[in-house]
């Protein structure tokens, strides 16, 4: 075994062990490079730049096709935006969190659920039917020209974007537990 193939192996059981944040075939972090552990890649992803900035408009598509502004999905109240894909072990972790913080908060905060829909390794179709099976009520939308990657700075997922007005006030760039997400949202409502 040469010793690139060698180092890529170890890391690779390395990360397996340490876990790390999912990521789309197209960023720094996919399962297959050497990515950060867990955890370390919180400070660097880029998506946590974004913090502060006003929200800058792109397009998603609804699950007839239309073509959605992001400033259509924001509505008169707080919202919170969540990249996800059904692939993903930590969305899958993250997901049921997100449905249960989302029945009691859905009165007072507007929830998103962005697929990253890249066609191939998450299709529309898939994405529906995960939350079909699931029986998650989160709305979704879906990304299928890499908008949040170009706009929101994600590379990794789940990312959590929680929003006030058009002002991206924090972003969680990693699976968190229902007490710092609820924490995240009594903060935005005030």
């Amino acid at each position: 075994m040469n010793k690139k193939l060698r180092w890529s192996v170890i890391l690779a059981v390395a990360f397996a062990f340490l876990g790390t944040a999912c990521s789309n075939e197209k960023t720094n972090f996919t399962s297959n490079s050497t990515a950060p552990p867990r955890n370390t890649h919180i400070a660097t992803n880029s998506a946590k730049s974004v913090e502060g900035e006003m929200l800058p408009d792109f397009n998603v598509f609804s699950a007839s096709g239309e073509t959605v502004s992001l400033q259509q999905l924001l509505g008169e109240k707080a919202s919170v935006f969540v990249v996800w894909a059904s692939w993903c072990p930590d969305c899958q972790k993250q997901l049921p969190v997100i449905e249960k913080v989302y029945q009691r908060y859905k009165d007072r905060i507007s929830f998103v659920g962005i697929n990253y829909t890249d066609g191939s390794r998450e299709t529309q179709e898939k994405a529906v039917q995960y939350v079909k099976d699931k029986g998650y009520t989160v709305p979704i939308v879906f990304d299928k020209n890499e908008a949040t990657q170009k706009f929101l700075k994600v590379e990794t997922i789940p990312t959590m974007y929680f929003i006030k007005g058009n002002k991206i006030e924090k972003v969680f760039v990693d699976v968190e537990t229902e007490e710092k997400i609820i924490n995240a949202l009594e903060s935005l409502m005030n």
